[in-house]
Protein backbone atom coordinates (compact mmCIF):
# COMPACT_ATOMS: atom_id res chain seq x y z
CA UNK A 1 0.00 0.00 0.00
CA UNK A 2 1.43 3.46 -1.03
CA UNK A 3 -0.48 6.70 0.49
CA UNK A 4 0.86 9.95 -1.15
CA UNK A 5 -0.21 13.05 -0.88
CA UNK A 6 2.07 14.46 -3.65
CA UNK A 7 2.15 13.89 -7.24
CA UNK A 8 3.02 9.79 -7.98
CA UNK A 9 4.46 8.54 -10.92
CA UNK A 10 4.28 4.78 -11.30
CA UNK A 11 6.87 2.64 -13.94
CA UNK A 12 8.59 -0.50 -14.09
CA UNK A 13 5.09 -2.84 -13.25
CA UNK A 14 6.04 -6.39 -13.06
CA UNK A 15 3.68 -9.08 -12.50
CA UNK A 16 3.88 -12.92 -12.02
CA UNK A 17 1.65 -15.17 -10.60
CA UNK A 18 2.75 -15.28 -6.92
CA UNK A 19 4.42 -11.06 -6.42
CA UNK A 20 3.33 -8.06 -8.14
CA UNK A 21 6.04 -5.41 -7.92
CA UNK A 22 5.27 -1.98 -8.26
CA UNK A 23 8.48 0.82 -8.24
CA UNK A 24 7.67 4.39 -8.65
CA UNK A 25 8.53 7.92 -7.59
CA UNK A 26 6.93 10.82 -5.61
CA UNK A 27 8.32 14.56 -6.03
CA UNK A 28 8.63 16.14 -3.75
CA UNK A 29 8.81 20.31 -3.20
CA UNK A 30 10.87 21.93 -0.99
CA UNK A 31 13.69 21.63 1.26
CA UNK A 32 14.53 17.96 2.69
CA UNK A 33 13.17 17.12 6.15
CA UNK A 34 14.91 14.72 8.21
CA UNK A 35 13.51 12.07 10.32
CA UNK A 36 15.83 12.62 13.25
CA UNK A 37 16.13 16.61 13.39
CA UNK A 38 16.65 16.34 17.24
CA UNK A 39 20.10 14.75 18.57
CA UNK A 40 18.20 13.10 21.73
CA UNK A 41 15.53 11.69 19.84
CA UNK A 42 15.98 7.54 18.51
CA UNK A 43 15.15 6.42 15.14
CA UNK A 44 14.08 3.56 14.86
CA UNK A 45 12.70 1.54 11.58
CA UNK A 46 12.68 -2.16 10.61
CA UNK A 47 10.85 -4.31 7.92
CA UNK A 48 10.85 -6.38 4.64
CA UNK A 49 12.26 -4.06 2.49
CA UNK A 50 13.62 -6.34 -0.71
CA UNK A 51 16.10 -5.41 -1.85
CA UNK A 52 18.46 -7.64 -2.45
CA UNK A 53 20.72 -5.79 -5.26
CA UNK A 54 22.18 -3.37 -2.17
CA UNK A 55 25.52 -5.00 -0.13
CA UNK A 56 25.49 -3.32 3.11
CA UNK A 57 28.52 -4.11 4.29
CA UNK A 58 30.07 -2.08 1.42
CA UNK A 59 27.05 0.30 0.87
CA UNK A 60 26.96 -0.23 -2.50
CA UNK A 61 24.81 -2.36 -5.26
CA UNK A 62 25.50 -5.68 -6.57
CA UNK A 63 23.06 -6.95 -8.77
CA UNK A 64 20.49 -5.60 -10.83
CA UNK A 65 17.69 -6.84 -10.08
CA UNK A 66 15.51 -3.82 -9.32
CA UNK A 67 16.33 -0.73 -11.38
CA UNK A 68 19.64 1.40 -10.00
CA UNK A 69 17.31 4.57 -9.77
CA UNK A 70 15.29 2.63 -6.70
CA UNK A 71 18.28 1.17 -5.07
CA UNK A 72 20.52 4.36 -5.38
CA UNK A 73 17.53 6.12 -3.87
CA UNK A 74 16.79 4.62 -0.74
CA UNK A 75 20.54 4.60 -0.33
CA UNK A 76 20.86 8.27 -0.46
CA UNK A 77 17.50 8.13 1.81
CA UNK A 78 19.50 6.11 4.63
CA UNK A 79 22.67 8.57 4.09
CA UNK A 80 20.67 11.73 4.08
CA UNK A 81 19.10 10.93 7.82
CA UNK A 82 22.12 9.49 9.26
CA UNK A 83 20.76 6.25 9.71
CA UNK A 84 22.84 3.08 9.97
CA UNK A 85 21.59 -0.16 8.87
CA UNK A 86 22.54 -2.97 11.71
CA UNK A 87 21.17 -6.44 10.52
CA UNK A 88 24.57 -7.96 9.40
CA UNK A 89 22.86 -11.84 8.40
CA UNK A 90 20.74 -13.31 5.62
CA UNK A 91 17.19 -13.41 6.26
CA UNK A 92 16.39 -14.88 3.20
CA UNK A 93 18.45 -17.36 1.74
CA UNK A 94 21.75 -15.65 0.82
CA UNK A 95 19.86 -12.46 1.05
CA UNK A 96 19.89 -9.84 3.69
CA UNK A 97 15.86 -8.34 2.85
CA UNK A 98 14.75 -7.58 6.45
CA UNK A 99 16.20 -4.75 7.87
CA UNK A 100 16.89 -2.47 11.06
CA UNK A 101 17.70 1.43 10.14
CA UNK A 102 18.26 3.53 13.51
CA UNK A 103 20.17 6.61 13.91
CA UNK A 104 21.87 5.58 17.33
CA UNK A 105 23.49 2.20 16.47
CA UNK A 106 25.48 2.19 19.58
CA UNK A 107 22.29 1.30 21.77
CA UNK A 108 22.33 -2.25 19.31
CA UNK A 109 22.99 -5.03 22.69
CA UNK A 110 22.26 -8.21 20.15
CA UNK A 111 21.14 -8.56 16.51
CA UNK A 112 20.35 -12.50 15.79
CA UNK A 113 18.15 -14.52 13.70
CA UNK A 114 15.72 -16.34 14.74
CA UNK A 115 13.93 -19.63 12.74
CA UNK A 116 10.90 -18.83 10.19
CA UNK A 117 7.20 -19.07 11.40
CA UNK A 118 4.65 -21.14 9.96
CA UNK A 119 4.89 -20.94 5.70
CA UNK A 120 7.07 -17.55 5.77
CA UNK A 121 10.47 -18.11 4.22
CA UNK A 122 11.90 -15.23 5.96
CA UNK A 123 14.11 -15.47 9.58
CA UNK A 124 12.90 -13.50 12.78
CA UNK A 125 15.03 -10.41 13.78
CA UNK A 126 15.71 -10.14 17.14
CA UNK A 127 17.48 -7.15 18.52
CA UNK A 128 17.70 -5.41 21.95
CA UNK A 129 17.85 -2.34 22.76
CA UNK A 130 19.69 -0.51 25.43
CA UNK A 131 16.89 2.10 26.05
CA UNK A 132 13.81 2.63 27.47
CA UNK A 133 10.37 3.93 26.55
CA UNK A 134 10.10 7.74 27.81
CA UNK A 135 7.15 7.86 30.41
CA UNK A 136 6.43 11.16 31.22
CA UNK A 137 6.60 12.06 35.61
CA UNK A 138 2.77 12.31 36.94
CA UNK A 139 1.73 16.14 37.61
CA UNK A 140 1.60 17.47 41.39
CA UNK A 141 -2.07 18.36 41.95
CA UNK A 142 -3.52 20.21 44.34
CA UNK A 143 -5.62 18.36 47.02
CA UNK A 144 -8.27 20.53 49.07
CA UNK A 145 -8.32 19.58 52.53
CA UNK A 146 -12.35 20.81 52.64
CA UNK A 147 -12.56 19.54 56.17
CA UNK A 148 -10.14 21.74 57.50
CA UNK A 149 -11.54 24.81 54.94
CA UNK A 150 -13.22 27.95 57.41
CA UNK A 151 -16.99 27.47 55.46
CA UNK A 152 -18.25 30.57 57.28
CA UNK A 153 -16.03 32.92 55.59
CA UNK A 154 -16.31 31.46 52.45
CA UNK A 155 -19.94 31.79 52.74
CA UNK A 156 -19.21 35.81 53.99
CA UNK A 157 -17.06 35.93 50.70
CA UNK A 158 -20.40 35.07 49.07
CA UNK A 159 -22.52 37.73 50.29
CA UNK A 160 -20.29 40.41 50.19
CA UNK A 161 -19.52 39.28 46.45
CA UNK A 162 -23.32 40.14 45.75
CA UNK A 163 -23.38 42.78 47.91
CA UNK A 164 -20.01 44.64 45.54
CA UNK A 165 -22.43 43.48 42.51
CA UNK A 166 -25.38 45.09 43.29
CA UNK A 167 -23.33 48.27 43.72
CA UNK A 168 -22.19 48.08 40.30
CA UNK A 169 -24.88 46.55 38.51
CA UNK A 170 -27.33 49.06 40.29
CA UNK A 171 -29.51 45.60 40.88
CA UNK A 172 -31.38 45.62 44.12
CA UNK A 173 -29.67 43.39 47.08
CA UNK A 174 -33.18 41.75 47.72
CA UNK A 175 -33.07 39.90 44.11
CA UNK A 176 -30.47 37.94 44.61
CA UNK A 177 -30.51 34.72 46.73
CA UNK A 178 -30.78 34.51 50.54
CA UNK A 179 -27.05 33.37 51.63
CA UNK A 180 -27.47 35.00 55.39
CA UNK A 181 -26.72 37.50 57.21
CA UNK A 182 -23.82 40.00 55.78
CA UNK A 183 -20.55 40.44 57.70
CA UNK A 184 -21.39 44.12 56.97
CA UNK A 185 -24.80 46.00 57.98
CA UNK A 186 -25.66 48.33 55.63
CA UNK A 187 -23.50 49.20 52.24
CA UNK A 188 -22.47 52.47 53.87
CA UNK A 189 -19.44 50.43 55.85
CA UNK A 190 -18.31 49.54 52.52
CA UNK A 191 -15.68 52.36 51.26
CA UNK A 192 -16.20 52.45 47.05
CA UNK A 193 -14.04 54.97 45.08
CA UNK A 194 -16.04 55.43 41.74
CA UNK A 195 -14.24 57.10 38.84
CA UNK A 196 -15.46 60.10 37.44
CA UNK A 197 -15.27 58.11 33.62
CA UNK A 198 -17.66 55.51 34.64
CA UNK A 199 -17.22 54.17 30.94
CA UNK A 200 -13.56 53.80 31.11
CA UNK A 201 -13.83 52.01 34.99
CA UNK A 202 -16.85 49.28 33.10
CA UNK A 203 -14.34 48.15 30.67
CA UNK A 204 -12.32 45.08 31.60
CA UNK A 205 -9.45 46.01 29.36
CA UNK A 206 -9.73 49.78 29.84
CA UNK A 207 -5.80 49.28 31.22
CA UNK A 208 -4.49 47.44 28.34
CA UNK A 209 -3.38 47.86 24.46
CA UNK A 210 -5.33 45.59 21.53
CA UNK A 211 -3.42 42.40 20.03
CA UNK A 212 -1.22 43.48 17.21
CA UNK A 213 1.56 45.20 15.65
CA UNK A 214 0.54 48.67 15.21
CA UNK A 215 1.76 52.90 14.74
CA UNK A 216 -0.55 55.82 15.88
CA UNK A 217 -0.01 59.50 15.68
CA UNK A 218 2.32 60.77 18.48
CA UNK A 219 0.58 63.14 20.72
CA UNK A 220 2.02 66.02 22.40
CA UNK A 221 1.46 64.33 25.71
CA UNK A 222 4.41 61.87 24.39
CA UNK A 223 4.20 57.74 23.87
CA UNK A 224 2.96 55.25 25.64
CA UNK A 225 5.87 53.43 28.16
CA UNK A 226 8.01 50.85 26.14
CA UNK A 227 6.36 52.09 22.55
CA UNK A 228 8.94 52.80 19.65
CA UNK A 229 9.34 56.42 18.73
CA UNK A 230 10.08 57.67 14.99
CA UNK A 231 9.30 61.02 12.90
CA UNK A 232 8.90 61.95 8.98
CA UNK A 233 10.14 65.38 7.74
CA UNK A 234 7.95 66.09 4.70
CA UNK A 235 9.91 68.86 2.17
CA UNK A 236 6.42 69.58 0.89
CA UNK A 237 5.85 71.74 -2.38
CA UNK A 238 7.32 75.29 -2.18
CA UNK A 239 5.01 76.78 -4.79
CA UNK A 240 1.17 77.13 -4.12
CA UNK A 241 1.67 75.50 -0.97
CA UNK A 242 -1.84 75.48 1.21
CA UNK A 243 -0.86 73.31 4.46
CA UNK A 244 -2.80 73.99 6.89
CA UNK A 245 -3.79 72.62 10.64
CA UNK A 246 -6.28 73.29 12.75
CA UNK A 247 -5.61 75.07 16.15
CA UNK A 248 -5.48 73.12 19.27
CA UNK A 249 -4.70 69.73 17.62
CA UNK A 250 -2.72 67.57 19.79
CA UNK A 251 -0.12 66.24 17.34
CA UNK A 252 3.47 66.44 18.00
CA UNK A 253 5.99 67.78 15.84
CA UNK A 254 6.06 71.13 13.50
CA UNK A 255 3.69 71.89 10.64
CA UNK A 256 4.05 75.09 8.42
CA UNK A 257 5.39 75.23 4.59
CA UNK A 258 6.80 71.84 5.39
CA UNK A 259 5.48 68.88 7.92
CA UNK A 260 7.23 66.83 10.92
CA UNK A 261 5.01 64.10 12.18
CA UNK A 262 6.50 61.53 15.24
CA UNK A 263 5.00 58.24 15.18
CA UNK A 264 4.37 56.05 18.15
CA UNK A 265 4.89 52.11 17.92
CA UNK A 266 3.44 48.93 19.44
CA UNK A 267 5.14 46.34 18.63
CA UNK A 268 3.56 42.68 19.54
CA UNK A 269 6.65 40.67 20.64
CA UNK A 270 7.84 43.44 22.98
CA UNK A 271 3.89 44.62 24.45
CA UNK A 272 1.43 41.76 23.74
CA UNK A 273 -2.03 42.91 23.40
CA UNK A 274 -4.99 41.19 25.60
CA UNK A 275 -7.62 42.08 23.17
CA UNK A 276 -8.69 43.01 19.61
CA UNK A 277 -9.55 46.48 18.47
CA UNK A 278 -13.33 47.28 19.09
CA UNK A 279 -15.53 47.95 16.82
CA UNK A 280 -15.74 51.80 15.23
CA UNK A 281 -15.27 53.83 12.56
CA UNK A 282 -11.66 54.96 13.08
CA UNK A 283 -8.26 54.39 11.51
CA UNK A 284 -4.82 53.60 12.63
CA UNK A 285 -1.38 53.63 10.60
CA UNK A 286 -0.43 50.26 9.47
CA UNK A 287 2.61 48.55 10.62
CA UNK A 288 3.84 45.67 8.99
CA UNK A 289 2.36 43.64 5.92
CA UNK A 290 -0.92 43.25 7.28
CA UNK A 291 -2.99 44.77 9.40
CA UNK A 292 -5.04 43.78 12.86
CA UNK A 293 -8.10 41.20 12.26
CA UNK A 294 -11.32 44.06 11.33
CA UNK A 295 -9.46 46.26 9.66
CA UNK A 296 -8.65 46.98 5.35
CA UNK A 297 -6.12 48.26 4.49
CA UNK A 298 -5.50 51.28 2.34
CA UNK A 299 -2.94 54.31 1.72
CA UNK A 300 -2.13 57.78 1.14
CA UNK A 301 0.45 59.35 -0.94
CA UNK A 302 1.82 62.55 -0.97
CA UNK A 303 4.01 64.19 -3.81
CA UNK A 304 6.47 66.15 -1.65
CA UNK A 305 9.04 69.21 -3.34
CA UNK A 306 10.82 68.15 -6.50
CA UNK A 307 13.74 70.38 -6.54
CA UNK A 308 16.21 70.01 -4.21
CA UNK A 309 14.28 67.59 -2.04
CA UNK A 310 15.04 67.50 1.60
CA UNK A 311 12.88 64.85 3.10
CA UNK A 312 14.19 63.33 5.97
CA UNK A 313 13.22 60.22 9.06
CA UNK A 314 14.29 58.41 11.72
CA UNK A 315 13.47 55.50 14.36
CA UNK A 316 10.36 53.09 13.59
CA UNK A 317 8.12 54.46 10.66
CA UNK A 318 4.69 52.96 9.63
CA UNK A 319 4.98 50.74 6.59
CA UNK A 320 4.71 52.75 3.44
CA UNK A 321 7.32 54.14 1.32
CA UNK A 322 9.84 57.51 2.09
CA UNK A 323 12.35 58.57 -0.77
CA UNK A 324 11.13 61.87 -2.49
CA UNK A 325 7.69 61.17 -1.95
CA UNK A 326 5.70 59.68 0.82
CA UNK A 327 3.21 57.08 1.03
CA UNK A 328 1.42 55.74 4.17
CA UNK A 329 -0.47 52.43 4.90
CA UNK A 330 -3.18 52.68 7.05
CA UNK A 331 -5.75 50.64 8.65
CA UNK A 332 -9.06 51.61 8.59
CA UNK A 333 -12.71 49.96 9.91
CA UNK A 334 -16.41 51.11 9.46
CA UNK A 335 -18.08 48.18 11.24
CA UNK A 336 -19.48 50.40 14.21
CA UNK A 337 -20.70 54.00 15.01
CA UNK A 338 -18.68 56.89 15.25
CA UNK A 339 -20.44 58.40 18.01
CA UNK A 340 -19.70 55.24 20.17
CA UNK A 341 -16.27 55.60 22.35
CA UNK A 342 -13.76 52.70 22.27
CA UNK A 343 -12.14 51.90 25.28
CA UNK A 344 -8.57 52.37 25.20
CA UNK A 345 -5.58 53.23 27.80
CA UNK A 346 -5.51 56.75 29.37
CA UNK A 347 -2.55 58.61 27.96
CA UNK A 348 -4.26 61.86 27.95
CA UNK A 349 -4.17 62.35 24.19
CA UNK A 350 -4.54 59.27 21.97
CA UNK A 351 -4.67 60.08 17.34
CA UNK A 352 -6.81 58.26 15.40
CA UNK A 353 -8.26 59.22 12.15
CA UNK A 354 -11.54 60.04 10.67
CA UNK A 355 -12.13 57.14 8.23
CA UNK A 356 -15.79 58.33 7.05
CA UNK A 357 -17.03 61.78 8.29
CA UNK A 358 -16.82 61.39 11.84
CA UNK A 359 -14.16 59.45 14.13
CA UNK A 360 -14.51 57.84 17.42
CA UNK A 361 -13.51 59.63 20.12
Amino acid sequence: MIAAKKPLQLGNITKSKDIELITGTINLEGKKKMLNETPEDIFLIGGDFNLPDINWSEQSILNRQYPIRTNQTFLEIVADNGLEQIVHFTTRKDNTLDLILTSHPAFKLRCKPLPSIGNSDHDIVLLDLACKPFKPKPLRRKIYLWKKAEIHKIKEAEILNDQFQSVFTKENLNNFPNKGKSPYSTMDDIKITRSNKEENSASPYAGHWPKGTYTLVKPKTGCPSRWKEGWRLQDNEDRRNSNSITPGHHFYGSFGRNMKFHYCTKDEHVISGHYNWPRGNYCILRQGISCPPGFRTGSILWDDEDNRNSNALGGVLPSGSYDRNTLINYCCRSDGLARKRIILPKINHSIYCDFDHHANR
